[in-house]
């Protein structure tokens, strides 16, 4: 297991700086707090586990679709939290429809402008429904996140409507539009996913236990 190393104030301003470079997009600061008060103006928010302030994130948009880095640093604390992972999260219509831990680790800055990249590259070509006759033609589809035995952890895109669905980029097509540095990082996440997989296999594990019993956040009156 590589060695944790906690993000500093000087690391966000490099992410920033590094995601921007590779994306041609503007990356906004917001912390995890404001986001949540937006969303649930009325209510009080409960996290799956106890933790202080709210944490630093970097969004931009692609079309209906907002990509957050949520970076684990707490500007009021000018620390990260000590037990934590970074994640990217991407909002559909102010719905998250993916998620993706990311460990904090001496390359922890350029993973995490490398998953951004990957995904604003992935959602650029995000399809829209093209069957004649529904409601929803000319409409960005939705994005689904399986958590289905057989597909669990794949994702695909869904027309709600008339329920066609698009495959989103195999990776094969991804590769040549990303950096070098999105690049290292989706062929290094790509091999250490598959020889998990093969590890499972070879334990007699199933794969997703992870993702069936994680919580969510949650509102309360």
């Amino acid at each position: 297991m590589p060695t944790k190393v906690l993000p500093t104030a000087a690391d966000i301003r490099a992410l920033q700086a590094l995601v921007q470079e590779n994306t041609d997009r503007v990356w906004h600061v917001t912390t995890g707090l404001e986001e949540y008060r937006k969303k649930h103006p009325g209510g009080k928010i409960v996290p799956p586990s106890p933790r202080v302030g709210g944490e630093t994130g970097l969004f931009t948009t692609i079309g209906v679709f907002k990509i957050f880095l949520w970076l684990t640093f707490v500007e009021s604390l000018d620390k990260a939290r000590d037990k934590d992972a970074g994640r990217v999260v991407v909002e559909q219509e102010g719905v998250a429809v993916y998620f993706r831990d990311v460990h904090r680790t001496g390359r922890y800055v350029q993973n995490m402008a490398g998953e951004g990249e990957i995904m604003m590259t992935r959602l650029r070509a995000a399809p829209v429904c093209d069957r004649e006759g529904c409601h929803r033609h000319g409409i960005t589809k939705r994005l689904i996140s399986s958590a289905s035995k057989r597909g669990i952890g794949s994702h695909y895109f869904i027309c709600p409507a008339c329920f066609t669905t698009s495959r989103w980029l195999r990776n094969t097509t991804l590769l040549p539009l990303l950096s070098v540095n999105a690049y290292a990082r989706l062929t290094d996440r790509t091999r250490k996913h598959d020889n998990w997989k093969d590890e499972c296999k070879k334990n007699g594990k199933k794969p997703g236990a992870a993702i069936r019993r994680r919580k969510g956040w949650r509102q309360v009156p």
